[in-house]
């Protein structure tokens, strides 16, 4: 009896410490291991670079030996106008522990070419809805006297974007929630971290083989951390290789992920499975991560730019 009495305890403490790391307004950070396949949460500048008329579909499902594990389901859409001028919109559900969030984004994008030199630059302004799920932290006597009130939270974010190509290099910053929002729950008022990012690519075509690697970088608060991503695509066939390393206030952790899609002038398909192979057997929030996304490009695969053939080669 003792055995699922304590995994019941493990269960309620892991719920606690998720709506606690959510109402102090540090955002969960995914391990978006296909980082080109969700290019609104990647830099907001860079949507509408596969194609002029698209739609992308993400499914994350991280730590998924967690009782209410990080799950995250997200839909962009975009238009390219004439004169370089884009505009996308962006909806995603996100729900940890006790909490759910929504954010629907609306991004305006443009691209300026000089020369040999390719740039883009890119803002998204989002309404998101924070929710705490009360009833699920009754105690044994009834609900938790310090969660009355208002369980909604509510409040505007502001992304900006800018990227560059020139002969196959790539590099961009970005950063999310620039304004740092707050917003009031219960009889308290949180405030949201801004993020900020950066990345450096490379990406040579040899004949029907294209090689492509990427360094990502990001700091939102006390966290860090800093991707390394390879991939090669064979016509449509594309494959790679990532490593994740964390650093901040809760746990520092190196993950691996290995991704496999298939892309084409009409649709993209691809998987990634991310987990630390030197984690303890008993380490859950170190065990498998899970990406999927589909794409479909109403009005074709760009491919007069270098910045469209950089990122329909990455995963």
């Amino acid at each position: 009896m003792r055995k699922p009495l304590l995994q019941s305890m493990i269960r309620i403490i892991l719920l606690q410490i998720a709506a606690l790391c959510t109402l102090v307004g540090f955002s969960q950070d995914y391990i978006f291991t296909q980082k080109t396949n969700d290019l609104n949460s990647f830099n907001p500048s860079l949507v509408g670079t596969q194609s002029d008329m698209g739609v992308q579909l993400n499914y994350y499902n991280q730590w998924p030996q967690l009782d209410n594990n990080p799950i995250l389901m997200s839909m962009l859409t975009n238009y390219n106008l004439k004169n370089g001028l884009g505009i996308g919109l962006a909806y995603c559900t996100e729900s940890f522990g006790l909490t759910k969030e929504n954010k629907v984004k609306t991004n305006v994008n443009y691209a300026l070419n000089t020369g040999d030199i390719e740039l883009k630059f890119g803002t998204s302004f989002g309404f998101n809805q924070q929710s705490f799920d009360v009833n699920r932290m009754n105690t044994p006597v009834g609900p938790d006297p310090n969660l009355t009130g208002n369980n909604t939270g509510r409040y505007f974010s502001l992304d900006i974007g800018a990227a560059a190509y020139y002969h196959g290099f790539v590099a961009g910053v970005s950063s999310y929630q620039l304004n740092k929002p707050s917003y009031k729950m219960f009889s308290s008022t949180y405030n949201v971290n801004a993020s900020y990012n950066g990345f450096v690519g490379y990406s040579k075509k040899l004949n029907d083989l294209r090689l492509s690697g990427l360094i990502a970088f990001q700091q939102i608060s006390k966290l860090s951390s800093l991707d390394y991503h390879i991939s090669g695509q064979y016509k449509f066939v594309k494959l790679g290789l990532g490593i994740h390393s964390y650093c901040g206030a809760y746990r520092n952790t190196d993950y691996i992920s290995a991704s496999s899609g298939v892309i084409f002038d009409q649709f993209s398909v691809a998987y990634s499975y991310a987990s630390d192979p030197f984690s303890r057997p008993n380490d859950l929030i170190a065990r498998g991560t899970h990406h999927a996304t589909v794409a479909w490009f109403f009005k074709g695969l760009k491919r007069e730019s270098g910045f469209s053939d950089f990122v329909n080669g990455m995963l």
